[in-house]
């Protein structure tokens, strides 16, 4: 059993350290509990070809980000699990994944990092998003850049992470509005969905499927360099299957929450068939940072105006939130100034997809390699278009360790802007998820234990 430990006094984290354990869950709560996933319902039916799905999961993992990373025995010791924990040590052999874990040191992903930032190309230290090209040979096949930029110039990657968030969990704006001044703009962006927030609101997680850019953002949206391989698989692949069993599709993009990968969790991704996907340098619009949806008026179209630079200015991936009321009403603000500067021929740059900024399709069939030429196999794209490689990568200087936090300050000093989780955003939501979730049993007859 992967048990979550709670590391009480400097002794236990020096323990943990030395057996390279997994660290503490976000908060004292009760252990997770399976979920079954009930189909059918008012709004939303399984994808049709939901029974393709290898080892498709009859009971989930509950749809709260609350008490970490998923550590119910069965869901770890699935075949859906152990069948992708067979594929990642067979195709990434040797030491790599016996790198150190970092040790979560708060609710929100911050960690220190214990093993060398340098050597393992640890993005949050100076956005290394390159491995070198010895490690690339040594893990092919699992180990690649990151995509942190669109190619070309004028053009911006338009993201949104941690969604979808319902009307149900709010007041005021919800990924639903989100997605409806969007289309006024017939606008595509990329969605980087988190599985519990699917789980929570599955309508909304397929209307994004049919006309948006659908990628995975694990399932609790913890930081991974704090988890051992075994539930970083599990945290994907649930995620991954939920994806098909609601939409039908396999998703080429992921990105880690925070940003906080190294050359484990890439490699992970990587053998499973993932691209990785980061921003690019200082493009964090910081929109996690405003507390209250009536300061969300120029935050995020500030930030693009910020960015504005030559007429031939390089393309470059972005980071946004739907995540809760307030990140989503700055989105839909900035969207709104967009358009303006849309009718008046001033805004300076194009807005994509990642998929078509890398002219790469959104899909790609079960068993895709990273790598591989799907653009005509693959399914119910929502974008196409070359492939680039991501910019140069930056590497920090060799340290013993590294305390990463995802506060402001972290961007001053140098560390990579970390955006938020959902925690995070409590203050600004009317229901924790363990109260959505209550909530969704009793009225609506999503899930049941």
């Amino acid at each position: 059993m992967l048990a979550l430990r709670l590391l009480t006094s400097a002794a236990v984290v020096a323990s943990a350290v030395q057996a390279q354990l997994v660290n503490i869950p976000p908060s004292n709560t009760a252990p997770q509990v399976p979920y079954a996933l009930i189909g059918g319902g008012t709004d939303w039916q399984p994808a049709a070809n939901a029974g393709a799905y290898p080892n498709m999961p009859t009971v989930w993992p509950e749809p709260s980000e609350e008490k970490g990373a998923i550590s119910i025995p069965e869901m770890l010791n699935s075949a859906l699990v152990l069948d992708a924990l067979a594929i990642v040590t067979k195709a990434v052999p040797g030491p790599l994944l016996q790198t150190a874990p970092s040790i979560r040191t708060g609710r929100q992903g911050d960690v220190t990092y214990i093993a060398d930032p340098a050597a393992n190309c640890y993005w949050p230290m100076n956005q290394c998003n390159a491995p070198s090209a010895a490690d690339q040979a040594t893990y092919k096949g699992a180990l690649f850049p990151d995509v942190t930029s669109c190619p070309g110039t004028n053009t911006m990657g338009l993201t949104y992470d941690d969604g979808p968030v319902g009307p149900l969990q709010v007041t005021g704006p919800s990924t639903v509005d989100l997605v409806a001044q969007l289309a006024t703009m017939k606008q595509q962006a990329t969605f980087f969905n988190v599985g519990a927030s699917m789980a929570l609101n599955p309508a909304i997680a397929q209307q994004l499927c049919s006309t948006h850019e659908v990628a995975l953002h694990t399932w609790t949206h913890g930081p991974l360099t704090s988890l051992d391989t075994h539930t970083i698989i599990a945290e994907i692949k649930y995620t991954e299957a939920l994806i098909w069993y609601l939409c039908g599709v396999r998703a080429r993009y992921a990105r880690a929450p925070y940003g906080d990968v190294d050359n484990r969790v890439r490699a992970i991704f990587g053998a499973l068939g993932y691209e990785m996907v980061l921003w690019g340098n200082n493009y964090d619009t910081r929109d996690a940072d405003v507390d209250d949806v009536s300061q969300t008026e120029g935050v995020v179209l500030k930030a693009w105006q910020q960015w504005e630079g030559s007429a031939n200015q390089a393309g470059f991936i972005e980071l946004e939130h739907s995540l809760s009321n307030v990140t989503t009403q700055a989105a839909i603000d900035a969207l709104k100034g967009a358009a303006t500067l849309q009718a008046a021929g001033t805004l300076p740059f194009k807005m994509q997809t990642v998929g078509n900024c890398q002219s790469k399709s959104s899909y790609v069939p079960l068993g895709y390699l990273v790598g591989q030429d799907a653009s005509s196999a693959a399914t119910s794209s929502s974008a196409s278009a070359a492939v680039a490689s991501s910019s140069p990568s930056t590497k920090s200087p060799p340290s013993a360790q590294v305390t990463r936090t995802s506060s402001s300050a972290a961007a001053a000093t140098g560390k990579a802007s970390q955006g938020t989780d959902i925690q995070s955003a409590a203050g600004r939501m009317d229901f924790s998820r363990a109260q959505v979730a209550a909530l969704m049993v009793a009225s609506l007859g999503y899930f049941m234990v």
